[in-house]
């Protein structure tokens, strides 16, 4: 006697599936089942630079982290099944990056996930210029090279507008479309930025990636001018009349700046001087991305 076909999820066996048969009723064979063990497989991982606390959530389940180290999720995962982890939160100043979102298990566990975690901060450049900063990628190729930039491996980018290959806001305060008007802008939105000389907050960003004024504390604790390219309005809108020809000029006219001291919309713009420098050359503010 054998089985032809198993039950699904099921191995069974047969017991005195052989003999003869003679004049007496065979009552010794015995059928057994038991359920398949299917194996299960766990996911885990690191994450590194987190300030504070962070969520991470898979399947439904919520996995807490408060510190720096190696973590793992308590439920079980079979071959051939899919997952897609998401952080679902994270402290306002920091932002946490996985290495992988999605994947499948092939058979064994998955421990290679890796969170990487930023503090959004902000620093003034070691180095002045005059109006002619090669653009925009010219300013921010300045702020990765500036002697005063954190030896982290993130990107720094310029504070720093043009109204065409960076921008804040079309309207002001981006009343219209939000943050739709952000053309590669600095900063993020719903987002602390802090100083990168101590890590004092500076404020909280908007749903549309701006501060309003006053802000909590100014960008450094002493007060220096920083090219920027808004308009005296305090707006967030770009001052296309003066921005030393989209930062490339440094013969003629002039160019928007602000003051790292100051809690106002005057850090946005206190004014404008001249590109050639002959008022003095300007330092940029650099944030980290």
């Amino acid at each position: 006697m054998t089985i032809i076909t198993q039950p699904i999820s099921q191995t069974c066996i047969v017991t005195n599936s052989t003999g003869t048969i003679s004049t007496t009723d065979i009552s010794n064979i015995t059928v057994a089942c038991l359920d398949d063990v299917v194996p299960t497989y766990s996911l885990s991982g690191t994450v590194s630079g987190l300030d504070g606390a962070m969520t991470l959530t898979i399947s439904g389940e919520d996995l807490d982290l408060d510190s720096n180290g190696t973590f793992a999720f308590t439920s079980e995962f079979i071959e051939g099944e899919d997952f897609t982890v998401t952080v679902s939160s994270e402290e306002d100043h920091q932002i946490c990056t996985l290495n992988v979102t999605s994947d499948t298990f092939e058979g064994e566990n998955y421990d290679t996930l890796s969170i990487s975690c930023r503090t959004l901060i902000v620093f003034r450049s070691n180095s002045s210029s005059d109006g002619n900063l090669d653009g925009i990628s010219g300013a921010d190729a300045l702020c990765m090279a500036d002697a005063n930039k954190p030896d982290d491996g993130h990107t720094y980018n310029a504070f720093l507008v043009d109204g065409v290959d960076r921008r804040a806001c079309s309207s002001g305060n981006c009343v219209t479309n939000g943050i739709d008007e952000n053309i590669d802008w600095v900063l993020k939105p719903n987002k602390e930025y802090r100083r990168s000389d101590g890590g004092a907050p500076i404020g909280t960003t908007n749903a549309s990636g701006i501060f309003g004024f006053p802000v909590g504390n100014s960008l450094t604790s002493s007060s220096s001018a920083i090219w920027t390219g808004f308009v005296s309005l305090g707006n967030w809108t770009t001052n296309v009349a003066s921005n030393c020809e989209r930062w490339t000029n440094n013969a003629s006219g002039d160019g928007g700046i602000g003051s790292t001291g100051a809690t106002n919309s005057s850090l946005i713009n206190s004014g404008n001087l001249a590109c050639d420098g002959g008022q003095g050359n300007m330092w940029l503010m650099c944030v980290r991305q």
